[in-house]
């Protein structure tokens, strides 16, 4: 189980266009300041059981190339200065 902040993204079609570097750069500025977030975490795969939703749905139908999900837990945090707390 996850004990911290991630976000989740649509990846790019490799096959036609070479992944943005800058897409994953909202992920990289977060893990660098805010101590509840993990880049490692993050996942940029489209897996069957979210293809319905709003982030991928927008991406695949109206081409928005940068989409996210922000997601937490309600267990608390397993790193940094929030180690031991839970969130409210």
């Amino acid at each position: 189980m996850k004990e911290t902040l991630w976000q989740s993204g649509s990846p790019i079609n490799t096959a036609s266009l070479k992944e943005d570097p800058g897409y994953r750069t909202i992920a990289k500025t977060l893990d660098r300041i805010a101590p509840a977030f993990s880049f490692n975490n993050c996942n940029y795969l489209v897996e069957k059981s979210r293809a319905s939703t709003a982030r991928v749905v927008v991406w695949r139908e109206i081409g928005v190339l940068r989409s996210y999900t922000m997601e937490s837990t309600y267990n608390g945090c397993n790193q940094g200065i929030y180690k031991v707390s839970h969130f409210r």
